[in-house]
């Protein structure tokens, strides 16, 4: 669909939700442009490699939009989280604002399809107990995960791109080495 973003060992996955859906949104146009998740995380951690938030994230993207990667490069990746945003990145980003956003219940299959269906990207967030990292593979070349299991390790923010009765299928920021590809 577009780049897998990898954030390295950074908290910046919400930011890259946000870069990976602007960058959904932008080749439905045809304008195949990478974005900066950096853009997004660095205005909204505070200054620490903390993580932060869709409220924080969404406010950018609506306020200023979110700035193609050749204007701010630091993308979000471990090192990176504290670099300013140049006026030139501003500028740039304005062109693509986000109109707004909505929350949506995520027991609420039937909007989450209806919005894929329709082209629309859903960021949603999860638990990732220790289980996340053994993805399987059922004879094919697609991840699976039946359940969760074991320890909690952290909260992460993906982008579903897809869904089938089987479930849903996402976007991670983790890289091209992991699950898929």
């Amino acid at each position: 669909v577009v780049r897998v973003h990898n954030q390295g060992a950074a908290n910046s996955c919400v930011s890259q939700t946000g870069a990976t859906i602007e960058e959904i949104v932008q080749a439905e146009r045809s304008n195949r442009e990478a974005f900066s998740s950096g853009f997004l995380y660095n205005q909204t951690n505070g200054g620490y490699d903390q993580g932060t938030s869709y409220n924080a994230m969404f406010a950018i993207l609506i306020a200023e939009g979110d700035a193609p990667l050749r204007d701010f490069y630091p993308d979000g990746t471990a090192g990176d989280y504290f670099v300013g945003v140049p006026s030139q990145a501003l500028q740039s980003a304005l062109r693509y604002r986000f109109v707004g956003w909505i929350t949506v219940s995520p027991g609420d299959q039937y909007s989450i399809e209806y919005a894929v269906t329709h082209g629309v990207p859903v960021a949603f967030a999860m638990d990732v107990l220790s289980s996340f990292y053994n993805a399987g593979f059922d004879g094919g070349v697609e991840p699976y995960f039946y359940g969760e299991s074991g320890f909690y390790e952290f909260a992460h923010s993906m982008t579903i791109i897809g869904y089938d009765p089987s479930g849903v299928t996402f976007i991670n920021s983790w890289g091209p080495s992991w699950g898929a590809q």
